[in-house]
């Protein structure tokens, strides 16, 4: 009877209960001793937590890798588990399969995007356990487990073969690929990937080096459409009169567009953004607010190299146009910014029109987002009281942070309030006084609009309601965007 397959699960901390569901999903395949589980809940207390990890993943054979924002940003994960599985991987020791649990940019690393994920919705690619397209977690687990659960058995009867003909068992003969590799196999040869489900390359999903990703990948939710009750008349008198506001269903970014996938359209566009045309971006120097002779959308707030998995900024509403064109060219689908009123309804979750993103009430660790808060003050001398800081909360970021590192709201939407304001389609104007469907705004003016507030803003700012417009050339350390798409 052939061994159990030693399968090694990576995945990060703030991941445990995708774990617990996957060990609980994988139960048949244990019973079954088709595979035995290893993960670093069973180190033991005096153990040496990063040996055992290292020791164990030498051993295994199959090695399931949960990928989330968490896991992408995860230094010990990056550094140590994933290089050692993918040294395991091209000597055909193993088999990884990435397994993408949160909408994140795993596209965009030069390596998971040449693996075969899991799970794969019908006709739509691959879409995370915890996307919408799934009637439940539930369903995308278990197309995750008939996976595995065909690999294994693929994987034991080769072991088996092997094992009869040349008295040897191991993971090298684990699954071959059953037909040739596309076209660009030259391209990924040297890895040397030898199974099923690491040797193909996601075409639909991450095309060329530096191509966009597809819309699955992209990150976009379907928001149902609704009436809501648009301004307030307890803000600014720009976000007067309230109004009732129809929209149909449109979809939007789940994040904000990240260095990263901007990178990715500069080089394969060439395209020169407004702030290296100009020469400069506006941000503080000091205390003096400027425009910042050489700044642009490579530069973090401080001015140095912005990480791939913050927000872009320094991008101007001309850019960020510039970037869904691009998309739209590359994938097929028609992105665009969202309107206003998308922004507003999508953001203040709905009908219920919260008062920021994540609810009525004041920021609470993770139930909050990149705000000004205890730790900007601290690092930029700002004034602390309640007109200028979310006073007592500390959001561990003095600047940006990488999207995704605060919960999502109601619609499952991440930083639509704080990390950098974000660009939308309208022009800016006062509203109208009568109730409109689908609202795109003025025909024409100076200004386009700018929503969310940003990590460095007064709290009254970062409502939902809140209202600002700039020239569509301006750009600035705290401004960015994410995408919308009609269908």
């Amino acid at each position: 009877m052939p061994e159990p397959l030693k399968t090694f699960i990576i995945y990060a901390r703030a991941d445990e209960a995708h774990k617990k569901e996957l060990l609980q999903q994988l139960r048949p395949l244990l019973n079954a001793r088709a595979i035995s589980v290893w993960h670093d809940g069973d180190i033991q207390p005096g153990e040496h937590w990063e040996a055992r990890i290292l020791q164990e993943l030498k051993a295994s054979q199959l090695i399931l890798m949960l990928v989330s924002p968490a896991s992408l940003n995860s230094e010990f994960i990056q550094e140590q588990e994933f290089r050692l599985a993918l040294e395991k991987a091209r000597s055909g020791a193993a088999t990884v399969v990435p397994i993408i649990v949160e909408h994140c940019a795993w596209t965009w690393d030069p390596v998971l995007s040449q693996l075969q994920a899991l799970p794969a919705y019908e006709g739509q690619g691959i879409r995370p356990v915890t996307d919408r397209v799934w009637q439940s977690p539930k369903e995308a687990w278990a197309t995750v487990t008939n996976a595995i659960g065909h690999l294994v058995a693929k994987g034991r009867s080769n072991n088996n073969n092997s094992s009869s003909s040349s008295g040897r068992s191991g993971g090298q003969e684990m699954v071959k690929a059953s037909k040739p590799l596309p076209s660009r196999s030259a391209w990924i040869g040297g890895l040397g990937l030898g199974s099923l489900l690491v040797c193909w390359i996601l075409f639909k999903t991450c095309g060329f080096p530096g191509a966009a990703p597809a819309p699955e990948d992209a990150g976009m939710v379907l928001v149902r459409g609704g009436t809501f009750q648009m301004g307030s008349t307890e803000g600014e008198d720009n976000e007067k009169p309230l109004r009732a506001v129809t929209l149909s269903d449109f979809y939007l970014g789940k994040f904000e567009v990240t260095v990263a996938e901007f990178k990715a359209f500069v080089e394969d566009s060439h395209y020169q953004t407004d702030a290296e045309k100009g020469d400069s971006s506006w941000g503080y120097e000091g205390t003096e607010w400027k425009k910042i002779k050489g700044r642009n959308w490579r530069h973090d707030p401080e001015g140095n190299p912005a990480p791939g998995n913050h927000p872009v900024a320094n991008v101007s509403w001309n850019d960020a146009t510039a970037y869904c064109q691009w998309l739209s060219k590359k994938t097929g689908e028609e992105y665009r910014l969202p309107t206003e009123a998308e922004w507003e309804y999508a953001a203040g979750n709905g009908s219920r029109h919260s008062r920021y993103s994540w609810g009525d009430g004041p920021p609470s660790g993770k139930k909050g987002g990149n705000l000004a808060d205890e730790s900007g003050a601290t690092r930029f001398k700002w004034t602390k009281d309640a007109t200028t800081i979310f006073v007592g909360y500390n959001d561990g970021y003095a600047a940006t942070a990488p999207v995704g590192s605060f919960e999502a709201n109601e619609l499952g939407l991440f930083d639509m309030t704080g990390n950098v304001w974000e660009w939308c389609a309208d022009w800016y104007d006062t509203y109208p006084t009568s109730s409109q469907p689908n609202p795109s705004g003025p025909a024409s003016g100076s200004g386009r609009v700018l929503r969310g507030g940003s990590w460095s803003d007064y709290p009254q700012f970062c409502r939902v309601a809140f209202r600002n417009g700039f020239t569509p050339g301006v750009r600035g350390y705290d401004a960015g965007f994410r995408l919308a798409r009609t269908k």
